[in-house]
């Protein structure tokens, strides 16, 4: 049947009829059934609409279109015309019909049968139309077909990204199985057709091109290599160019810069067109250039300045020319196509040389700052540029000179610093580095601030036999004022003191520094400076001869000797029994009284602490009874250990009732030795007040590390001409526990507890102080007897420590993750409630710990396993089987009572022991122990750390590990002391994944030595700041 434009025209408006034909020239009509009277087809417009036509005679019958446009009028619409077009030019070519089905088949056909055969070669060539624009250049381009322009040019691109079939024209199709396009223009069209892709997935509502596609700046760079390859043409701006090359150089763009009369102009002979953001790709001259990084680098600033207004030409002047010269010049000059004209004449481009003038002035110093380029001065910072001259500044180095002013103060030009501390930290730390960067000029005033390490004072010390004092004094050129100034500085911690006549005494450094030093520690008053001597307690003596600096006449000299030849007086009975190193201790208690002084015998746990003391009182058998102060746990070891080694001693233990204890106190000066414990000592201190002792020992004297515990103060009012002190952790958190033994042994000698943490504890431990720290050590030295086992002890067997860990069993992990998460969000919001909050957060952290040893501690209805008692059982047995004899510490009597439980299961027998053991079952205990009775001995870490000795052990295990390692220290040293023949174990046990790790780890971050005071060995939860508490929970 044949379709004519009067039947399709008749059918429509004119409109429709000419958007239809838009339509059908833009190759939207896809027909899918093609019959004498029936059409069907898809057209492509907002979206894929179905029509379906059918003719009668000359006029359009029926139609059907599922568009809008139709379902509104119910008439032709532009689908429909494009679908009758698109028939019509198939007749008029005579196409013949063909089922969608057969065309299907006859392409599966075609394409098996195009393997055996080479593709056909479709020839394109493109033309590239740029549009030049202020920020970035449009691009399109047109396809031509062996000649032919591409009509929908858009389809054919959908129909290449789809696979399908394009007609181009009458005579030429499309098939991708059977056409194909050479590499380079095959390339071009992919990326054209991924633009597109791109554009048309990203755009709403997007209306296809019939004869232009455009594409962006990234697929520019992708198809510009290529053109060289293909057969191309350009359009700029709608001017058709001639031929155009594709060019791997930088274009020949002329740049003139010209100086005249303190000017700059710079021109370019043309701007040319970047077709990328970058200028990678740039158009000039009819040639597209790929261009290098080092041209980019220089040109596209200048191209992109001038592009702003499409200039060609800028001129620089003022501060411009300064910035030009300085930034602009040195990057483009000498560059390719860079000419520059007067340059020489007008820029100086050199590097500056710098001078500074020093002068003083109202106590203060000031400083002019001049940078030189060649022979030009310039005043920094303000002055910028010397008329009719463009300076190139070399910033950097200036400000490098600057930095060093930055303190001063600057008031027209002028750089001025008034205060002494500033001033004396300018002239010591960087006047040098200045002199080696600038040339320095100073005045006579200036010159006359100085700093020197040296001062004109000398120090003696001498003994006074006929008032048994000492007497310190000085001599020096000083003035009374500048003394007591000098040593206010050193109190204060001050690097400096400045003189009236503006310089400076280096005290940091001086020569003089341990005389300051002295007199500082001697408190020397002001009555004491204007006299120039003072008298002191002889218990400075040993502090004094450590000193150095200081003249010590031959009196001074004679009395240290008298203290350094005392003989110790050693029983008979124990002569063959002390030890070297437990000799020299006994010398050293013995020298100490001999001066009326007491001291702190701070030996390593297992070194004998209690045998020499009981060696010395024994030896020089005072007059007036020894008073012992103990834990309870302790008291009837100390019993023993004097009836062991010196069973004639007469020795009391103040025990029992009240009424009780009170008889026996009234008897005490019947005895050698009265032994009580800290808590009886606080009941019945009321009871002592008359008694005078001629010694008082207190063991485990951490007991009174807070001073204010009714435990020190107790002890403090004992009447005794001599204290002394034992313990092996005489420092556990702060410094402060150190002063408040020491208040004990020898009152007043650390001070007030004020002024220690004014002179001591603030400086070493907030600021580091190393010279405070020198000081420190000096003053309690002789006064603290310390020495390790790995010192003294050669014949003491190995020690070996390692961590295991446990697993928690699948019933434990669940109950322990579960908690941890409740826990940290109340740890959390805790953590700003001071010290009740820190209680209940302890709590927290105690389950948690409690969970890993045993749930059943946590949960009594708990019925599973520990992961943690599985691997204890497994230990004991190797090691009971292999011979070994263990020791087990835990901070939970309820775990141990667990572990005895276990073990009775398994048929090993063992002892136990906790803080409701007598003191009287504790000696047995440990001596069936060492005897070889009984393999396992399950302690309480509170009550058993200290005071046993379990030689009998080799292993020892801790269950469960506690925050503060030193007293974990104290129970494994209950197996490590001397008399032990064999190497011992050492093994902790912890969780894995759990608190106990963390505390382990928190353990070993806390393990610090106080320098060479003391050892600091831990701090407990209470120490911890609120980021360690919340690391617990991770």
């Amino acid at each position: 049947m044949e379709i004519t434009e009067a039947m399709i025209k008749k059918s429509c408006s004119s409109t429709i009829y000419k958007r239809g034909l838009e339509y059908f020239k833009e190759g939207r009509v896809h027909l899918r059934r093609r019959e004498e009277n029936l059409i069907t087809a898809v057209v492509d417009g907002e979206e894929l609409y179905s029509v379906q036509v059918k003719l009668g005679g000359d006029c359009v019958d029926e139609c059907f279109c599922t568009c809008p446009y139709f379902e509104t009028m119910g008439s032709v619409c532009k689908h429909i015309v494009a679908a009758l077009k698109q028939r019509q030019k198939e007749l008029c070519e005579g196409a013949d019909y063909e089922d969608e089905n057969d065309k299907i088949a006859k392409t599966l056909c075609e394409l098996f049968a195009s393997r055996d055969y080479e593709k056909e070669q479709l020839c394109a060539s493109f033309t590239i139309h740029i549009t030049s624009n202020a920020d970035a250049p449009l691009y399109a381009v047109s396809i031509d077909i062996g000649g032919t322009p591409m009509q929908g040019i858009e389809n054919f691109l959908e129909c290449y990204l789809r696979g399908q079939e394009f007609k181009i024209d009458r005579y030429t199709t499309y098939k991708p199985f059977i056409t194909e396009f050479p590499q380079p223009q095959e390339e071009i069209i992919k990326i054209l057709a991924e633009s597109y892709e791109s554009r048309n997935t990203n755009a709403q509502l997007y209306m296809k091109s019939a004869y232009t596609t455009s594409f962006g700046a990234a697929a520019a760079e992708r198809i510009f290599p290529l053109l060289n390859n293909v057969d191309f043409s350009v359009v700029l701006d709608g001017m058709t160019l001639g031929s155009v090359r594709v060019v791997e150089d930088n274009p020949d763009i002329i740049v003139d810069v010209d100086a005249i009369n303190g000017e700059i102009d710079m021109s370019v002979s043309d701007r040319g067109i970047s077709l990328t953001r970058d200028g990678e790709w740039f158009f000039y001259e009819n040639a597209i250039y790929h261009t290098d990084t080092e041209w980019r680098g220089y040109f596209m600033p200048i191209y992109n300045a001038l592009a702003t207004e499409a200039r060609t030409q800028m001129s620089f002047k003022g501060d411009n020319t300064i910035l030009f010269a300085t930034y602009v010049l040195p990057a483009i000059k000498g560059r390719q196509g860079v000419i520059t004209r007067g340059i020489e004449d007008v820029v100086i481009d050199a590097k500056p040389e710098f001078e500074i003038y020093f002068d003083a002035a109202k106590g203060g110093i000031t400083a002019a700052v001049i940078a030189n380029y060649m022979g030009l001065p310039l005043r920094l910072p303000l002055e910028s540029s010397v008329k009719d001259k463009i300076v190139v500044r070399d910033f950097e180095a200036e400000n490098e000179i600057l930095s060093y002013f930055s303190g001063f103060a600057l008031n027209d030009g002028i750089f001025s610093l008034y205060s002494d501390r500033d001033i004396y930290m300018f002239l010591s730390d960087s006047m040098s580095e200045l002199r080696q960067r600038a040339a320095v000029y100073t005045s006579d005033r200036f010159n006359g601030i100085t700093i020197t390490d040296r001062v004109d004072i000398k120090t003696s010390v001498r003994y006074s036999a006929n008032v048994d004092l000492l007497e310190a004094d000085f001599t020096t050129q000083l003035s009374y004022e500048q003394i007591s100034g000098i040593l206010s500085a050193v109190k204060l911690k001050k690097r400096f003191y400045r003189l009236s006549n503006g310089s400076f005494i280096d005290l940091e450094h001086s020569a003089e520094k341990a005389v300051f030093n002295l007199l500082d520690q001697l408190d020397f008053s002001a009555e004491d400076i204007r006299r120039g001597v003072k008298q002191i307690p002889k218990y400075y003596a040993l502090y004094l001869n450590y000193v150095q600096g200081i003249d010590k006449d031959s009196s001074f000299i004679d009395y240290i000797e008298e203290i350094k030849n005392t003989e110790p007086k050693i029983p008979e009975e124990l002569k063959n029994v002390i030890r070297p190193y437990q000799r020299d201790g006994i010398a050293w208690l013995t020298q100490l009284s001999n001066l009326g002084f007491g001291g702190i015998l701070a030996d390593d746990m297992g070194l004998g602490k209690t045998l020499q003391v009981i060696a010395y009182i024994h030896g020089v058998k005072p007059d007036r009874p020894t008073l012992i102060v103990a834990p309870s746990a302790l008291t009837y070891n100390w019993l023993n250990e004097i009836n062991k080694f010196t069973p004639d001693a007469k020795t009391l233990i103040i025990d029992g009732g009240k009424a009780e204890r009170e008889k026996l106190i009234q008897t005490a000066g019947n005895y050698e030795f009265i032994i009580t414990s800290y808590p009886t000592l606080r009941r019945d201190i009321t009871l002592y007040r008359e008694i005078e002792f001629a010694y008082c020992f207190i063991d485990e004297a951490q007991h009174i590390k807070n001073p204010k515990t009714m435990n020190a103060r107790s002890v403090k009012k004992i009447n005794a001409e001599r204290r002394f002190a034992l313990t092996g952790t005489p420092v556990e958190n702060s410094l402060t526990e150190l002063w408040s033994i020491f208040d004990f042994v020898m009152p007043d000698y650390l001070y007030s507890i004020h002024e220690f943490r004014a002179r001591y504890e603030t400086p070493l431990v907030k600021d580091g102080d190393s010279m405070t720290a020198d000081s420190f050590r000096l003053r309690i030295k002789p006064f603290m007897l310390r020495r390790m086992k790995s010192e003294v002890l050669n014949e003491l067997p190995e020690k070996i420590e390692n961590t295991m860990y446990a697993e928690l069993t699948e019933e434990q992990e669940k109950l322990y993750m579960a908690y941890l998460a409740a826990a940290k969000d109340e740890t959390i919001a805790l953590l700003g409630e001071g010290g009740q909050g820190k209680m209940r957060i302890l709590t927290l952290l105690m389950r948690l710990r409690q969970i890993c040893c045993h749930p059943q501690l946590f949960d009594e209805d708990y019925s599973s396993d520990s992961g943690k008692l599985n691997l204890l059982m497994e230990l004991i047995t190797n090691a009971s089987d292999a011979g070994h004899r263990i020791l087990v510490f835990s901070q939970f009597t309820s775990m141990l009572r667990i572990i005895q439980e276990k073990l009775s299961e398994a048929k090993i027998p063992s002892f136990y022991l906790d803080g409701h053991t007598p003191s009287y079952e504790r000696a047995e205990l440990s001596d069936r122990f060492n005897g070889g009775e009984r393999d396992v001995f399950l302690i309480s870490l509170k009550a058993g750390g200290v005071g046993l000795n379990l030689i009998g052990a080799d292993t020892v295990i801790h269950y469960d590990p506690w925050w503060n390692p030193a007293v974990m220290d104290q129970a494994s040293d209950r197996a490590y002391r001397i008399g032990q023949k064999r190497a011992v174990q050492i093994i902790r046990l912890a969780a894995k994944g759990t608190i106990e790790e963390k505390i382990l780890r928190l353990q070993e971050n806390k393990r610090l030595l106080a320098e060479d005071i003391v050892r600091v060995n831990t701090d407990t939860f209470k120490n911890l700041s609120n980021e360690e508490i919340l690391s617990l929970f991770e």
